[in-house]
């Protein structure tokens, strides 16, 4: 349900302040492989998928048919949400340190630049981002747009460098592909492959960067777990395509909420009685952004806000280019990737 309301909506109280499954290395590596050099515009994700296990078993299907036990299970549906299209924006905290958190953090780092080698940042729940020259070169290239790469490998970087135990205790950020792989309806078993490492289940807030591919354009979903908010940033501050990004959010967590009940994990939400609703992060018509390839660099900026516990960052679009070089400064205090050969000693 689609609503136009301009009653200003609160942001969570508390700001937007293992369970690990068993990946083998080499199906890692091999992941990891078919991910070089692709673009977000290029990607099949009929090849990255992990191989389908032997026992698929129609784990989402099995709840919405009430086989979930005594699981704290909600079954979303487009209609028990409510978009507010033109409310007002909720009290914004300004995330005034956000550049001198980076620039700090850098200075106490070795880095060996390098646009030639492929960098690999292993994120809290051991997962590898890889992030190769050309992924490199669109982040610090002033006019390149970004590709999936960039965004989940700085985005990851952020969570491994920059946050306190708290900040990352509260904060659930999925990868780019996982909103993908429910619009082209990757099996249930592939989809809590890649969700369950993160333990949504048990964070108050779940982040979820979504590429618009019918415009090449990046915006942010924030999901306030428990107070049944969905916040969405665009730097373009505008509404247009919140219909369609709200229907696919509102499936992806249909299966997030379904998945975490069928594997016994209760996700906390007020009654369900209370309606979802969304909510903008951005003054309608009043963009940050003027050109055609700074959307990606914005959500990050936006995101690394957010996982620090703040609702929005004071930058400004001739901050850009100075931001790209440090995310990329930071990706260089990562590792370099060895590709292993098949056969060699682990």
């Amino acid at each position: 349900m689609i609503a136009s309301v301009n009653s200003a909506v609160p942001l969570p109280a508390g700001g937007f302040q293992r369970h690990q499954l068993e990946e083998s290395e080499e199906l890692l590596d091999s992941e990891g492989a078919l991910f070089e050099g692709a673009n977000a515009d290029e990607q099949d994700l009929s090849i990255i998928e992990p191989d389908e296990p032997a026992e698929s078993v129609d784990i989402f299907q099995e709840v919405l048919d009430g086989n979930d036990g005594e699981s704290n299970t909600e079954v979303l549906q487009l209609e028990d949400f409510v978009i507010q299209m033109e409310s007002s924006v909720p009290p914004m905290q300004v995330d005034t340190t956000f550049v001198h958190a980076i620039e700090q953090y850098l200075s106490s780092q070795e880095d060996s630049p390098s646009l030639h080698e492929t960098r690999v940042i292993i994120d809290i729940h051991g997962r590898k981002q890889l992030i190769d020259a050309e992924d490199l070169s669109r982040l610090q290239g002033p006019t390149r747009w970004l590709n999936n790469f960039c965004i989940n490998g700085v985005a990851t970087a952020i969570m491994k460098s920059l946050l306190s135990e708290e900040d990352i205790a509260r904060s659930a950020l999925l990868d780019t592909l996982d909103l993908h792989r429910v619009q082209y309806g990757s099996d249930e078993a592939i989809l809590w492959h890649h969700l369950a490492p993160t333990e949504y289940w048990s964070k108050p807030l779940w982040l979820i960067p979504v590429h618009r591919r019918s415009q090449q354009h990046w915006v942010l979903a924030v999901v306030s777990v428990e107070e049944k908010l969905v916040f969405f940033y665009d730097s373009f501050a505008e509404v247009e395509g919140w219909e369609a990004d709200f229907k696919d959010i509102a499936t992806l967590l249909s299966h997030m909420f379904a998945l975490a009940a069928a594997h016994g994990h209760k996700i906390n939400t007020k009654a369900a009685t209370v309606p979802w609703s969304a909510h903008p992060l951005f003054h309608q018509n009043v963009p940050q952004q003027s050109n055609s390839h700074d959307c990606g660099v914005w959500v990050l900026c936006m995101l690394t806000a957010i996982l620090r516990g703040y609702s929005t960052v004071n930058i400004a679009e001739a901050d850009i280019p100075y931001i790209r070089k440090l995310f990329t400064r930071l990706i260089y205090t990562f590792p370099r990737y060895v590709r292993k050969k098949r056969g060699d000693q682990r």
